[in-house]
């Protein structure tokens, strides 16, 4: 096997690599998206959201989904995502959200976990 081959197999090989690499990266990606969105949907129904205020929750919990999925789930992270939240809601929706904040998060942590 001759330099060129072997410069062609290395190539591929890694090529390859990194298409596969790119797909599990995607895969991911998709996953905490539709986690983000189906409990962003759930939160609308509980609170009652708009749907601009939806759009913000799902951003917000892709987010701390991927924060999640890096290793980070420490209570700064947890209080940020509450925090970020509880900021987009009206006082009437801030009622309905204390109600449920802990078991909605014990939620998206348990769907993550079986996930990832």
């Amino acid at each position: 096997m001759n330099n060129i081959e072997r410069a062609n197999i290395l190539f591929f090989t890694a090529f390859f690599m990194l298409l596969l690499s790119s797909s599990n990266i995607f895969a991911q990606q998709s996953k905490q998206n539709d986690i983000a969105e189906a409990m962003a949907l759930k939160l609308k129904q509980k609170v009652i959201l708009t749907d601009k205020q939806t759009a913000k929750v799902k951003v917000i919990l892709t987010e701390y989904i991927e924060d999640l999925t890096k290793g980070d789930n420490s209570n700064q992270t947890l209080k940020k995502a509450e925090d970020d939240i509880l900021s987009i809601l009206n006082e009437k929706q801030k009622v309905k959200y204390s109600i449920i904040e802990k078991d909605f998060f014990n939620e998206v942590n348990q769907r993550v976990l079986k996930k990832f």
